[in-house]
């Protein structure tokens, strides 16, 4: 994964079919509404989002779906990012991995949604190389 970069968040595209991985009760931009009575977004607070920059240069969010919708509702115009590439040899599919892995390690899922697969796509083994 690259180094953190700064993003603005009119050039991020959200699929959350894709890249989504909690199912049922969100959204259509992927939020569950966490940080809704959240008022203030603080740049040098927030983790960075997660991102995968498809080959034709499209970034695509992998990670951060709250956060960015925060940032939006802010009137934020730039985010911090962390940009996983296509170009790297990244697939969608590596993408979506290391987005579960980093919310696993941030113990944003249960074990009780991981043993009952309530997360689209996951795997209790870490897919991170």
């Amino acid at each position: 994964m690259s180094n953190i970069t700064i993003i603005n968040i009119s050039d991020v595209k959200i699929d959350p079919r894709r890249f989504q991985f909690r199912l049922g009760n969100t959204a259509e931009d992927g939020t569950r509404g966490k940080l809704a009575e959240v008022e203030v977004y603080r740049i040098t607070f927030a983790d960075a989002i997660l991102l995968w920059q498809a080959k034709g240069g499209q970034l695509f969010l992998v990670d951060g779906h709250e956060r960015l919708a925060l940032a939006k509702h802010c009137n934020v115009q730039q985010v911090n990012a962390f940009v996983m590439k296509e170009t790297d040899n990244i697939t969608a599919e590596d993408a979506r991995k290391k987005g579960i892995d980093v919310n696993i390690a941030k113990g944003h899922y249960s074990a009780t949604e991981l043993a009952e697969g309530k997360l689209q796509g996951s795997d209790t083994k870490s897919s991170s190389p």
